[in-house]
């Protein structure tokens, strides 16, 4: 399976080469995400996600785009002091409609749990795993000539070591333009780690697009 993520990644990359970048796509574009979640639940998942990924979009029709977005993920968890997740991979998705977004992503996890919390997860260093992607934005208001926008999206992360879902989760939120380059964004996030224990986390942070 690594080996497969390792594809998809380099396929991804080969996207990005100047010379791959021909009319139909457009310009490559860059984001960092930056998220602390306040575990609300006290099971010990206050955490930073740092993730950096670039976005490559081309657009079959109005309102139609694919989207190739290789990318790598950091969890920190503040309560045990340490990265309890480490992933990179790509995702393959699609702005289908005005308003929704649906994505694939294939993945490589480093993982570091605190694995006595978990009554069926088997303990692992790394594992590969495939996560569907699902987003629906809505413009709510405008405020100052910049539009506060509603969001959900649920995130399904499928084991193949096991051949089974391991977590889902459901975030509804907003965000808000604070500059040009940054969007800010607060949300509550539900996590269910389908074969052991939910939390439930306020998340704050920002997304910065260059």
């Amino acid at each position: 399976m690594k080996k497969l993520i390792g594809f998809a990644v380099i396929i991804s990359i080969f996207f990005f080469t100047p010379s791959s970048v021909f009319c139909q796509w457009q310009e490559p574009g860059f984001n960092f995400q930056q998220y602390t979640r306040f575990d609300t639940n006290d099971e010990e998942d206050n955490l930073l996600r740092n993730r950096l990924e670039a976005n490559l979009i081309y657009s079959l029709k109005e309102n139609f785009n694919f989207v190739v977005s290789p990318f790598i993920e950091l969890d920190h968890n503040f309560d045990r002091n340490e990265f309890e997740r480490m992933e990179f991979g790509a995702e393959f998705g699609s702005n289908f409609a005005e308003h929704f977004y649906l994505g694939l992503g294939f993945q490589y996890a480093m993982l570091s749990y605190n694995w006595p919390a978990y009554s069926w997860y088997p303990e692992t260093d790394d594992t590969s795993e495939m996560e569907p992607r699902f987003l629906f934005q809505y413009p709510l208001i405008t405020i100052d000539e910049k539009e506060l926008t509603g969001f959900i999206l649920d995130e399904y992360t499928y084991d193949f070591r096991f051949g089974k879902g391991v977590r889902n989760e459901v975030c509804i939120g907003l965000k808000y333009p604070i500059w040009e380059n940054l969007t800010g964004s607060l949300g509550w996030r539900h996590v269910d780690r389908i074969h052991d224990y939910d939390s439930d986390t306020i998340e704050i942070g920002g997304i910065f697009n260059f």
